[in-house]
């Protein structure tokens, strides 16, 4: 992550990470930062595979929709 997010970048990302419900964080740091699978990252979790996909499902959505992020790149990407 950090050979690919400036400083700035990196802090707006990580507080909007620090936001996220609890198993939402950990299935999107164990399935996208930590390269486990859905079903490792279920053993992990001790949940299902469809419960880690409706975790990721939702911290991505929160992601999207978080106000700080969005303003950010829409300072940065649109001119």
């Amino acid at each position: 992550l950090d050979f690919l997010l400036d400083d700035e970048e990196r802090k707006v990302f990580e507080k909007a990470l620090d936001n996220l419900p609890g198993q939402g964080r950990k299935a999107l740091e164990l399935v996208y930062f930590s390269g486990k699978s859905y079903k490792g990252a279920a053993t992990v979790l001790n949940i299902s595979v469809n419960t880690i996909k409706s975790h990721l499902k939702n911290a991505l959505r929160h992601l999207k929709e978080n106000p700080e992020i969005r303003q950010y790149y829409k300072e940065k990407v649109l001119p």
